[in-house]
């Protein structure tokens, strides 16, 4: 697809999304010039994620838009998709991931869709994604879980514990459970402290 192309999707998700203002700024003569043409394929697909336009995400994706990207505008397909609990885009967005040579990336993208889907209640999203959980290191994975008990009451909370590898050491175990209860006290989480406690 050329430049115009990836632009006339954008235009067209401008109409159909008015909440996404922002694509506005990729659509100006000044951006079209300068934004070069990677850029422009991956806000478009981050804006058709958002818009849930399936037939346009599988077509930029195999165009070569990428699934791992961070849009400056937009940000990350992958934790947009699992915040608005999309199951379709979530797996078409899998099924597209260049996953060898990408190890470090393909944690922080998993980690912020794991987040996501955690802190906005959707199960089956969240189920998905932790089917990739080998990939994310495990200090990596504790760390998300206490930022997901920050942000929310923390229901997916059992699931996310249950999925953790033993610690190799008590003074790790006692390192982390002291961080998740401290959190839980701070953030005001009384429901989740109780169930930690118990």
């Amino acid at each position: 697809m050329s430049k115009d192309r990836y632009v006339q999707v954008l235009e067209t998700l401008v109409v159909d999304m008015s909440t996404y203002w922002r694509l506005l700024d990729c659509i100006t003569a000044e951006r079209k010039r300068h934004l070069p043409i990677e850029q422009l394929k991956d806000n478009a697909l981050v804006a058709a994620v958002g818009a849930e336009e399936t037939a346009t995400v599988q077509r930029l994706l195999e165009e070569g838009a990428n699934p791992a990207s961070n849009t400056p505008l937009f940000g990350e397909p992958l934790a947009l998709a699992a915040s608005s609990g999309s199951l379709t885009m979530v797996q078409l967005l899998l099924d597209h991931w260049k996953w060898e040579g990408r190890a470090q990336l393909s944690e922080t993208r998993l980690v912020n869709a794991i987040e996501a889907a955690a802190v906005a209640g959707h199960g089956c999203v969240l189920a998905k994604l932790l089917n990739h959980k080998d990939r994310i290191a495990d200090s990596a994975y504790d760390d998300a879980i206490i930022r997901i008990v920050k942000c929310s009451q923390g229901a997916f909370l059992e699931r996310l514990l249950a999925l953790r590898h033993a610690d190799s050491t008590p003074a790790a175990k006692a390192e982390f459970w002291l961080r998740l209860v401290r959190t839980a006290a701070e953030y005001d989480r009384r429901t989740l402290l109780q169930r930690i406690l118990v």
